[in-house]
């Protein structure tokens, strides 16, 4: 689909990355109150996953606020796509708390960073072998993150019976360029016939099946988020999962609680 050679790769489950993120100390971001109520549905689900127990955070104000997560709360952040942006908001939040990952670890000692592979690589899937990990872990310091970038970028929604929200490349052929440019520059590539082949089979197809073109019309979609009865402490927030903000004279709960449904992935 995207013209690669992809000879090495890593998939993580939610255990990996609960487990990585927990043995880095957790991590900073900013949240609002709806983000935090919908991370506190998805934290329900993640944590029976993960077996691992975790509070919700009750929402200090409306606004954007740093909120210091553990892991089941940072992949739950990780999986919203229950607001403005849908699918591709949730990858540029994957994204971020990957970018997060990886400054913390360049912070990290090698004992630290050798311990979390060790955790790590039993739940991982991946063609490298531990001796090759150790030798890239070791090495992390000298890491810096490059720009991210989003696929497909020129792009559409529409709601196709029996499959659901789907995002349509504008072409194949354009996104396509767009990735290898992206990540190699001009370069002088140019799309193959493989991917030409799969543009055509996208344009002829079956076009009676699409329906509405917005993402957030797509009523099997439900935007619902879990609110939280009760402050757990007098400051209004939970030690564990804890705002940065002061927010000593907001411990009222304005936000309502909703039934408790989990969306798919």
């Amino acid at each position: 689909n995207l013209d690669m050679n992809i000879e090495k790769y890593v998939t993580v489950n939610f255990n990996a990355l609960v487990e990585v993120i927990d043995a880095l100390g957790g991590m900073d971001l900013e949240l609002d109150a709806v983000e935090v109520g919908h991370m506190n549905n998805y934290c329900i689900e993640t944590a029976e996953v993960t077996g691992k127990e975790v509070p919700h955070i009750q929402p200090t104000s409306d606004g954007p606020v740093k909120y210091h997560l553990n892991g089941v709360q940072a992949v739950s952040y990780s999986r919203i796509r229950y607001t403005a942006g849908g699918d591709f908001k949730r990858s540029e939040r994957q994204r971020l708390v990957l970018e997060k990952i990886a400054e913390k670890a360049s912070k990290a000692n090698i004992g630290a960073l050798n311990k979390i592979v060790n955790v790590v690589f039993p739940q991982v899937s991946t063609n490298f072998t531990l001796a090759e990990m150790l030798g890239y872990a070791k090495d992390v310091k000298d890491y810096k993150m490059s720009e991210t970038m989003g696929f497909p970028t020129q792009n559409h929604f529409d709601n196709i019976s029996g499959v659901g929200s789907v995002v349509i490349a504008d072409t194949l052929e354009s996104n396509v360029l767009e990735v290898h440019k992206f990540l190699f520059g001009e370069d002088g590539y140019t799309v193959s016939d493989t991917i030409r082949n799969i543009q055509s089979k996208i344009t002829v197809g079956d076009s009676s099946n699409v329906g509405q073109t917005e993402y957030e019309d797509d009523d099997t979609q439900e935007d619902v988020w879990y609110g939280i009865e009760e402050p757990k402490t007098e400051s209004g927030y939970d030690n564990n999962a804890s705002s940065i903000e002061d927010n000593s004279q907001n411990t009222t709960n304005d936000y309502e609680e909703q039934p408790e449904v989990l969306p798919e992935d």
